[in-house]
């Protein structure tokens, strides 16, 4: 399967990929597809900021596979996504003016598995899951380009495990409309906050500190898929996580081609 994604909006950033990631591996193998399975998939996606000084161009690659054992649904699998990231920067303040330019690679990669179980009603499935995750993410050492206003940053290696408990439903209307739903509470630890060096050219290193993953956090999603054929299907999903510090939300749309 190649999936092309549109996004309604576009975040920049790690967490993004660690999203992107933790979404491929939650519908991975949809209700109603079949109890024991094998899915790969390989597809590109692209962030531009709004301001135009930063792009990321990603390529992600996983497998999944599932099967029913004793009653319950089995799932595991593996993913990695390649970035490649752009960015533009300026400097400007009474007497100096500055425009900075980096490129660099980073990668994004999880191993998972995950158990649940289906409840089966009249037009709908309910399925109580829980699953485990380990995700790896490293940045590149990069330096900019531009004058004396440009860094050397020291890249990064996160290490961060993901608990996952919640409850996913799915309910088939007519033969071509379905609705989903999920919710649940997430755990991360380990390496739940970023820390890079950066230094000038002639300044020692500094640490900077990223926007911390949040080890407690609620999610919820809501969506809808319409088979326009046997081959083609568009849908549209909300997301939400909400967190002690950090709170996001997202709306995309999808058009998945099967062959």
């Amino acid at each position: 399967m190649v999936r092309r994604r549109r996004r309604r909006q576009c975040r920049g950033g790690r967490h993004r990929h660690l999203r992107l990631l933790r979404r491929r591996r939650r519908h991975g193998l949809r209700h109603g597809q079949a109890r024991r399975a094998r899915r790969l998939f390989l597809d590109r996606s692209r962030c531009r900021c709004a301001q135009r000084h930063g792009s990321t161009d990603s390529w992600h690659l996983g497998l999944y596979a599932g099967t029913e054992l004793y009653g319950l649904i089995v799932k595991g699998g593996a993913a990695y996504a390649w970035h490649e990231i752009d960015m533009v920067r300026s400097v400007s303040f009474p007497g100096f003016s500055d425009t900075l330019v980096s490129e660099y690679d980073a990668g994004t990669g999880q191993v998972f598995g995950e158990v649940s179980y289906d409840l089966a009603l009249s037009t709908a499935t309910i399925s109580p899951f829980a699953g485990l995750a380990y995700v790896h993410h490293r940045t590149d050492r990069f330096t900019e380009t531009g004058g004396a206003a440009a860094l050397t940053a020291s890249g990064i290696d996160l290490d961060t495990w993901f608990s996952e408990i919640g409850v996913r439903g799915s309910m088939l209307i007519g033969t071509d409309l379905s609705l989903r739903g999920e919710a649940g509470w997430r755990h991360a630890f380990e390496d739940t906050t970023t820390l890079e060096a950066f230094r000038f050219a002639t300044s020692p290193a500094y640490l900077v500190k990223g926007v911390a993953i949040d080890e407690d956090v609620g999610f919820i999603e809501v969506g809808a898929d319409y088979r326009l054929n046997e081959w083609a299907t568009v849908g549209t999903a909300y997301e939400g996580q909400y967190g002690s510090d950090t709170t996001s939300n997202s709306a995309r749309a999808d058009l998945t081609f099967r062959f």
